[in-house]
């Protein structure tokens, strides 16, 4: 019984330092793609700047192109989240066109992922051209549109005379509006977030008005 948990412990102590291990490379590795770039972050700089043998970080990446994935998840999880906020029953709503505090909160929504992920924004719609990321902005794009779609289904069968029928292409164009604004603030450094801000709420505020014409709401 005694050899039991002695083993268990140490099992547990080495599986919290691998952790530890793994924390520190994506720490390491975040920064340097930040500070200088996808191409000039190779796997043997993050071994020097962690201290950890390059060949011991294979054992937790087996490339770089995983660790940059792994860097940027929680920004794509946000992403991703965001998306679906747009579809949940809440927004499922006419007022959506037209109810300042539900165009507010899009906009904190919006806001509050800008100003968490700016730099990964950058790296993510910038820097990853040659990496398994590099089709991200289309995938993005798409989604946009797929989700958009989704929704005027959703409205369909809430409001089931409104029109919703619209040409999958102007879903499209809209989804890469959104996309567009996005790497625009993000590409700006001299944005401020009072600036962005206001550029958000008069952007949706704008696309707002525009769905609400070609909706023709009564």
């Amino acid at each position: 019984m005694f050899a039991f948990r002695s083993s268990g412990k140490i099992a547990y102590v080495m599986q919290v330092k691998k952790d530890d291990i793994k924390e520190k490379l994506v720490a390491v590795a975040h920064n340097e793609f930040i500070k200088h770039g996808v191409k000039k972050t190779s796997m043997r700089v993050i071994s020097k700047a962690s201290g950890v043998a390059l060949g011991n970080i294979y054992k937790y990446f087996k490339n770089k192109d995983e660790l940059l994935h792994t860097v940027l998840t929680p920004l794509l999880h946000a992403l991703d989240e965001h998306m679906a906020y747009n579809n949940s029953n809440d927004n499922l709503t006419i007022g959506i066109f037209s109810i300042e505090s539900l165009q507010r909160e899009l906009m904190k929504r919006l806001l509050k992922i800008i100003k968490t992920y700016r730099a990964e924004l950058r790296l993510l719609f910038f820097d990853t051209a040659e990496t398994s990321l590099g089709g991200y902005r289309k995938w993005l794009i798409d989604q946009q549109m797929r989700r958009s779609m989704e929704y005027l289904e959703l409205m369909k069968e809430k409001f089931p005379q409104q029109k919703v029928e619209f040409s999958p292409f102007l879903m499209r164009i809209c989804g890469a509006m959104w996309v567009t604004v996005l790497t625009e603030i993000v590409a700006d450094d001299q944005l401020t977030d009072e600036e962005i801000e206001r550029f958000l709420l008069e952007y949706i505020k704008f696309g707002a008005a525009g769905w609400y014409k070609v909706l023709e709401i009564k």
